[in-house]
């Protein structure tokens, strides 16, 4: 009885469908080959955007940097308080050569 149910067993595992070989990329088989190529390029323009991004996000870093120096603040802050010193008395000395 055993050996009936192996045999079985057995025998039932061996019926299988045949294996059919397909290529899964479009370029081999044709269908679908349009939307494959326009996937292609969407891939590679996404790439060189965000290539471009990166390069223009470090040029601003750099920029940035350069201009948070100590130097580069101390420059800054000075030409605010000399305009900012000088200001009324330009406004002043403009303001008497359009009266006269």
């Amino acid at each position: 009885m055993r050996y009936i149910w192996l045999l079985l067993l057995f025998c039932s595992s061996a019926v299988a469908d045949e294996l059919k070989f397909r290529f899964k990329s479009p370029s081999f088989t044709g269908i679908g080959y349009s939307a494959h190529k326009i996937n292609l390029e969407n891939i590679s323009a996404a790439r060189k955007k965000t290539i471009k991004d990166e390069l223009k996000s470090l040029s601003i870093q750099a920029n940035l940097a350069a201009t948070r120096k100590p130097l580069s603040v101390f420059l800054t802050n000075l030409q605010s308080y000399i305009w900012f010193v000088f200001q009324p008395l330009m406004g002043t000395a403009g303001g008497q050569q359009a009266q006269e």
